[in-house]
């Protein structure tokens, strides 16, 4: 019982440093816009004032990676 509760804290201690891994890049602002025009063009529109503004957000992104995943596999299958 007691090596449960020691790998427990452990488990605990250790997530955050595994949640921010591969963050090394400096997020620039040239880097945030072209993120925002991204999102823009796939439907989200900050400007909206929409309080439902996260699933707006979400719906935006999952387009945005839907396209990217197309996009890898029309290169892959050429």
């Amino acid at each position: 019982m007691k090596t449960v509760s020691i790998l427990a804290v452990i488990f605990i201690l250790s997530t955050p440093v595994h949640s921010f891994a591969g963050t090394d890049a400096p997020v620039t602002r040239a880097s945030v816009r072209q993120e925002l025009a991204q999102l823009e063009n796939a439907g989200y529109n900050p400007a909206l004032g929409d309080p439902n503004y996260t699933e707006s957000l979400r719906k935006a992104q999952a387009r945005i990676a839907a396209e990217k995943d197309h996009t890898s596999q029309q290169a892959r299958s050429d």
